[in-house]
C-alpha cells in the first residue's frame, strides 16, 4: 500500500519516554500517539494510556481507524447502544479500515471516554481548489517512496499535499470533535506523528490554542525524528 510505505521512511533520531511521562499532562491539552495500523503491543499501550488519563481527567479518543462518516457509531458506543465488540459490523470495519479489529476494541472498550471517528474516508479524492498547508520538509521526506514508485520529480508536490491533507483531515476531525475540555488523545498512523510533519505540525498552523504532546506507540522500527518520543 502505497500510503502506508510512504509513511514509513525511515530517520531514526528519536528519543524514550515513558507511560507516566506521557500521562502527565494537564487539560486541556491534546496528546497525539502514533500506532503502527493494528498493531496490539501498540494499541494496548494506547489502551494503558487512555485508562490512566481518564481516572481523573475528561477525556475524548479520536481514532484515524473509524471513518468519520461513522460518527453515530461512535455515539451509540458511548451512549451505551453498542458495545466495543459490535462496532467492527456497525462501522464497516472491513472496508473503511481494512486493518484487524482485534487490535482496537480494547481502546473502543475503554469506559468513561468520548470518541470521536477522525478517519478521512480511504480513497477520498482531493479537489485542487482545496487549500492545504505542506510542510516545507515533506517533498524530502516521501521522495524516496515517491521514487520506489515510479513517481517523477514532478509527482512529488501532490503527492505530499495529499499526505498533508490527510494530516490536516484527522487533526481538524479531531478538533472539531472535541469539546475543549480534558484531554484529547488523537490515535493515529505513526506516519501522521513522526518527524513533527504531520498532525502536530497541522496543529501548529492554527487548528488548536492549547499544548500538545506526542508520542510513539513503539519502538523506531519505521520514521521518527530528533524530537519525537517513543515507547521502547
Amino acid at each position: 500500500m502505497l500510503l502506508a510505505a510512504a509513511l514509513t521512511h525511515p530517520v531514526l533520531a528519536c528519543t524514550p519516554t515513558t507511560l507516566g511521562e506521557i500521562t502527565s499532562v494537564e487539560g486541556p491539552a491534546i496528546v497525539v500517539l502514533g500506532e503502527r495500523h493494528g498493531n496490539r503491543r501498540d494499541l494496548r499501550r494506547a489502551t494503558r494510556i487512555v485508562k490512566s488519563l481518564a481516572r481523573d481527567r475528561q477525556v475524548t479518543v479520536a481514532m484515524e481507524a473509524v471513518a468519520e462518516a461513522r460518527q453515530e457509531v461512535m455515539d451509540r458506543l458511548e451512549q451505551g447502544e453498542l458495545s466495543a465488540r459490535q462496532v467492527k459490523e456497525a462501522a464497516d470495519w472491513a472496508q473503511t479500515w481494512g486493518h484487524r479489529f482485534a487490535a482496537y476494541r480494547p481502546l473502543l472498550a475503554v469506559d468513561g471516554v468520548d470518541f470521536v471517528a477522525a478517519g478521512p474516508l480511504l480513497g477520498e479524492a482531493l479537489d485542487d481548489d482545496v487549500q492545504v498547508p505542506v510542510p516545507e520538509a515533506y517533498d524530502d521526506k516521501l521522495r524516496p517512496v515517491a521514487e520506489a514508485h515510479g513517481m517523477s520529480p514532478e509527482d512529488i508536490p501532490g503527492f505530499s499535499r495529499k499526505m498533508a491533507w490527510r494530516d490536516l483531515k484527522i487533526a481538524s476531525l479531531a478538533v472539531e470533535g472535541w469539546s475543549g475540555r480534558g484531554i484529547l488523545v488523537v490515535v493515529a498512523g505513526r506516519g501522521h506523528v513522526a518527524e513533527g510533519l504531520g498532525i502536530t505540525w497541522q496543529l501548529d498552523q492554527g487548528l488548536a490554542e492549547v499544548p500538545w504532546s506526542s508520542a510513539l506507540l513503539g519502538p523506531p522500527d519505521d520514521a521518527c525524528g530528533v524530537d519525537d518520543r517513543y515507547l521502547p
